[in-house]
């Protein structure tokens, strides 16, 4: 493939599977990131346009895949200038810089620009984001659809994968409260649809991979198609294990913090009518995930 990508937020849980995939198609892919210094990554503050549009006029991608984002529901809510000059302001930075260099905008949008009440969602539903993260992300994509409507928005929900910490993803997290002995309440109240960031990263290789003429547009969801919630999915994870799980309890009442959705199933079908979308299965997917962090007496 002769194509140069470009990957934001390329250190992140997200980001990294799909540098990964990239780059083992040989795809010439260059990731940006600016926490986690590596040379691996580009070190690069997406909240100065002027470092983006120099890196942008020398390496002139063909495609920008803009995962980089404050991703944190409780961050967002508490910090309001953070959230919009990471996830506002840096988004219409890319777009702008973007359609003058002739790159193909891919922005990673969330779930959570809906508000949990009438799932599932088609891509065409009217957004009616609840909180901070969401209300930010629904600014994004709205920025990105008036500058360039060729630019390609895909919502995608909570996300698990290969993780450098259990406390790098929503769903991984939940590990901690089952490998340990206090009793722990477990939300048992939102409904989510974990995906997982490989299946991702094949989707965004199969979009690249399309000729010109064949090229996608605007709003695109994908989503695991299994709907647990986090309690469920800590009992899944000690049963995977053969952990003990008497000390995990359900929690069937709203979360505490920053407001969130019910259930915000995104509906894949558009997307399903235009790719061949793999969708691995949570127990294996959260087996191969875990098994590094398991404790020396866990039975498998």
């Amino acid at each position: 493939m002769n194509k140069k990508v470009l990957i934001t937020g390329a250190s992140g849980l997200l980001g990294r599977s799909i540098l990964k995939r990239f780059k083992e198609e040989k795809v010439e892919t260059i990731g940006l990131a600016l926490r986690r210094k590596s040379q691996e990554f580009k070190t690069l503050d997406l909240t100065i346009r002027s470092e983006i549009q120099n890196f942008i006029t020398e390496y002139r991608p063909h495609y920008i895949i803009h995962c980089a984002a404050e991703k944190s529901p409780d961050i967002c809510q508490n910090d309001p200038d953070r959230v919009k000059k990471i996830n506002v302001n840096a988004t219409q930075y890319i777009a702008d810089l973007s359609l003058l260099y002739g790159a193909k905008l891919i922005f990673i949008s969330t779930d959570y620009v809906f508000d949990g009440s009438k799932p599932p969602y088609q891509v065409d539903d009217t957004p009616n984001p609840i909180n901070a993260y969401g209300l930010s992300k629904r600014a994004g994509e709205s920025m990105i659809l008036k500058i360039d409507p060729s630019a390609i928005i895909l919502r995608v929900p909570v996300l698990f994968g290969p993780v450098e910490s259990l406390e790098e993803s929503a769903v991984t997290t939940i590990f901690s409260a089952v490998l340990g002995e206090k009793n722990v309440n477990n939300d048992h109240w939102a409904i989510r649809y974990p995906t997982f960031t490989p299946d991702i990263a094949d989707v965004l290789f199969k979009i690249v991979s399309r000729p010109k003429e064949q090229q996608l547009k605007g709003l695109y969801h994908f989503s695991g198609s299994e709907a647990f919630t986090k309690y469920e999915m800590a009992m899944i994870m000690a049963k995977i294990f053969n952990l003990p799980c008497r000390h995990l309890k359900p929690d069937s009442s709203p979360p505490t913090g920053a407001p969130r959705p019910h259930d915000c199933h995104l509906d894949n079908t558009a997307l399903k009518e235009l790719i061949d979308l793999q969708q691995t299965n949570f127990r294996s997917a959260i087996k191969q995930v875990l098994q590094p962090f398991l404790k020396n007496n866990a039975r498998i």
